[in-house]
């Protein structure tokens, strides 16, 4: 299956494909799919970080008291209160 992309806006009904790739499809049997183009200027890029994984895992903080890891059972089930 070969697919190329691009953006238009439909008109009563119809698709208009951009000329750069009409002569290439003219005459065959395609598939559409359309997409609403989504409002993507409130949607927040992540942030850019070329740490590895594991680096940015140790940053994290844990907050727990000091027997936490030894009863984690007690704590899980209720039976030490935090």
């Amino acid at each position: 299956m070969q697919a190329i992309e691009f953006k238009t806006t439909i008109h009563n009904g119809i698709v208009t494909i951009p000329t750069q790739y009409s002569h290439t499809w003219e005459g065959k049997i395609i598939r559409v799919i359309v997409l609403e183009e989504d409002n993507t200027e409130n949607i927040p890029t992540p942030p850019q970080n070329n740490d590895s994984l594991f680096s940015r895992l140790r940053e994290i903080k844990i907050s727990a008291p000091a027997d936490f890891s030894e009863n984690i059972d007690a704590y899980l089930n209720g039976e030490k209160n935090v």
